[in-house]
């Protein structure tokens, strides 16, 4: 018996609550914070999370029991419905054997539910601790959040409403900590004196949030550039809209950039300072990568080919001589050490600095790791008795979010000298300690799976990878790496102490080595001329975006935010690589089966005979419009609630509303300023700029 298939108009439904699920998410979840509650941030936002996960996978189960297709196939419009002649209705484990990180995320979802059950406390690892909430429930939040994303996310409109919401959410976040910065945060939620953390409550989470954004901001700028390019030399069509428009969206993400990168710089946190430093490298060495491919003709444009060659070694000298700038900056007997009393910049340049009372904190936790690791002893329980799954720990881990309980026993009590004397680690300030510890080996290998197919995919897409020849060079290499990295610090000190930093730190000199030396390789090959296509510009932001947070996550802690963009930005790369993102203006993306030929003319028709009535033009105008002023009535409601404050000694609803709304008498701590105003304005501003089309027609992503 056949299950009847659903109707276009359920599908419609389904997906587009889908859609607006992972649009809310991205947008409302860096910016809600709630000072009400006792611990304002991550909680509140795992809670937001949570509720829209549930409806997002709620609306996919209702589709799939009407009938309707698991995953939206690539090449087709919005509105063609699933066909089963033409095999438009994708299924799951034909998308897994296409795209191998969707069976590994698979995996670490079984993982993670068979890790709480034999937890050493299953409630806490399935719910989360009371701080950060990031139990099993949440990690598979992000989880369906990255499913969902890489089954429905086809068309270069959704890829708009995608960054005009990140783009948006990001500059409203930046304007704040400006505010923060100059001592006007209207809710006085500042705790680190000069170091602003905004809305995401900490300057090393809001600094991991800002390299989440900022290459994808700068490639959406280079895409306007060259958009305003081409109209303003006459090479492109007519878009209706008036010549000053699209000078200002150039202008509204150029300030967005330059509001993530000051931002990033007052937050004064090290971690996402290396990151930005790393993720920074591949860019532009891949970007180098698409200028030389994009040159016409070699022998003819010499000038221009032979400069694009030579920058690709100049720039990994350029990041050598970094590398032992810093080495210099750090060492105690240095002339350049003086710079490390710097106000500005003192943090930044002392992230090697074994005397910092953070990195020392850092040092005890990641010895109690290598003391667990290293113990044969097992828990013993309230009642007595000792772990059962003692033996399995190694491969399975203590469970989520239960690093407290685990390793607490084998923290140093000078801990406490340093901190709090209560303090209790509840993460390793580590990503590959963390998993070693709740998931076990069996989460390392699961999470280096995960990046390799991602990154590997990203590179293939990019031409830097042979399939048939290059695929286990890659691999050798990542692994390989990984591997050497984390041995390192075992065989020269015969301690693990290290080992979680070296492994990730082997991982990302891999990585960097590769793309090197596949640049200089490409860079010297004579490859014919290929134009680069947004779609290839947006990879490589991607790619430096994972590099970016795989660096930052070694010495910080990847929190509500940053988890979800990573698993989005992952989802994003696979759909990319494998072709299933619309790639262009009106185009679908190169079909993999005959059957696509079939649908894409029907579809054309569609399209062409709505177009000659005035009918489809006018209805994507209307749509339009309306999402962006929802999305945008959304941005502006966490600003609303959260700084819709009485004054003190205030009591009266008049004397609410002028004190947050427009700063009056200066009760709030923003000197009479109307930060809550800016704020709104800042975010009907860039939500309204980008999320528009750029032409009636749209354009690629």
């Amino acid at each position: 018996m056949t299950t009847p298939r659903a109707t276009p108009r359920i599908e419609a439904i389904s997906e587009g609550i889908i859609e607006a699920g992972w649009l809310l998410a991205l947008g409302l979840v860096p910016l809600f914070f709630n000072i009400y509650s006792s611990r304002s941030y991550e909680p509140d936002k795992v809670a937001l999370l949570r509720s829209l996960g549930v409806v997002m996978v709620g609306a996919w189960a209702w589709k799939v029991a009407c009938g309707g297709r698991p995953f939206r196939p690539a090449g087709l419009a919005e509105e063609t419905p699933c066909d089963e002649k033409t095999g438009a209705g994708r299924s799951v484990p034909r998308a897994c054997r296409e795209a191998p990180t969707l069976p590994l995320v698979l995996m670490l979802g079984v993982s993670l539910v068979v890790g709480s059950m034999l937890s050493i406390d299953p409630r806490l690892s399935w719910l989360g601790s009371y701080a950060r909430a990031q139990g099993a429930w949440t990690q598979l939040a992000y989880l369906a959040v990255f499913g969902l994303a890489a089954a429905h996310l086809r068309t270069a409109a959704q890829w708009r409403r995608v960054t005009s919401v990140v783009v948006t959410a990001s500059a409203a976040v930046s304007v704040y900590a400006l505010f923060q910065a100059f001592g006007m945060d209207p809710v006085e939620t500042t705790r680190h004196g000069t170091r602003v953390h905004s809305s995401l409550g900490n300057s090393i989470f809001l600094g991991g949030y800002l390299l989440m954004v900022v290459f994808v901001t700068v490639v959406e700028l280079g895409r306007h550039l060259t958009m305003l390019r081409a109209a303003s030399e006459g090479n492109a069509p007519r878009s209706g809209e008036h010549a000053w428009i699209p000078v200002l969206r150039v202008t509204v993400l150029a300030t967005a950039v330059a509001l993530q990168l000051v931002t990033l710089v007052l937050t004064k946190s090290r971690g996402p300072f290396l990151g930005l430093l790393a993720g920074g490298y591949v860019f532009v060495l891949l970007v180098l990568l698409l200028a030389r491919r994009s040159v016409a003709d070699p022998a003819v444009d010499t000038r221009r080919s032979r400069v694009i060659r030579w920058a690709v070694p100049a720039t990994a000298a350029a990041a050598l001589l970094g590398v032992l700038l810093l080495i210099a900056l750090n060492a105690g007997s240095s002339p350049l050490s003086r710079f490390r009393e710097s106000r500005h910049i003192g943090r930044l340049v002392s992230v090697l600095d074994p005397e910092s009372r953070t990195i020392q904190v850092r040092l005890f936790i990641w010895r109690g790791v290598a003391d667990l690791l290293a113990s044969d002893e097992p828990l013993i329980f309230p009642d007595g008795k000792g772990d059962p799954f003692h033996g399995l720990r190694p491969v399975i881990g203590n469970g989520p979010e239960t690093f407290a309980i685990a390793v607490n026993r084998f923290v140093s009590p000078r801990l406490g000298q340093l901190e709090d004397r209560g303090a209790t680690p509840d993460r390793a300030h580590n990503e590959a300690f963390d998993l070693v510890v709740m998931q076990g080996i069996l989460g390392v290998i699961i999470w280096l799976g995960v990046l390799g197919t991602a990154i590997g995919g990203g590179l293939r897409k990019l031409e830097m990878i042979d399939p048939r020849r290059e695929t286990a060079r890659f691999w050798l290499v990542f692994l390989g790496a990984s591997a050497v990295g984390a041995a390192a610090p075992w065989l020269a000190s015969g301690e693990l102490t290290l080992s979680g930093v070296g492994l990730s730190l082997g991982l990302v000199l891999g990585l960097a080595l590769f793309v090197t030396l596949q640049s200089l390789l490409r860079s010297r090959q004579g490859t014919a001329p290929s134009r680069a296509s947004t779609v290839d510009a947006l990879v490589v932001a991607l790619l430096a975006t994972l590099v970016a947070h795989t660096v930052e996550v070694q010495v910080g802690i990847a929190v509500t935010t940053t988890r979800l963009y990573f698993w989005f930005s992952t989802a994003v790369l696979v759909v990319l690589a494998r072709g299933w993102l619309i790639a262009g203006e009106g185009k679908a993306a190169e079909p993999t089966k005959s059957g696509s030929a079939v649908r894409s003319k029907a579809a054309s028709g569609k399209r062409a005979s709505a177009n000659r009535h005035g009918q489809g033009s006018q209805y994507r105008v209307i749509s339009e419009a309306a999402v962006t002023a929802m999305l945008t009535g959304a941005l502006c409601l966490p600003w609303v609630y959260s700084m819709t404050t009485g004054p003190k000694g205030g009591s009266t609803v008049g004397a609410v509303l002028a004190t947050s709304w427009m700063g009056r008498d200066g009760a709030s701590g923003a000197g009479g300023f109307p930060v809550l105003v800016w704020l709104v304005v800042t975010t009907v501003l860039v939500a309204w700029m980008l999320g528009t089309p750029a032409d009636s027609r749209g354009t690629g992503p």
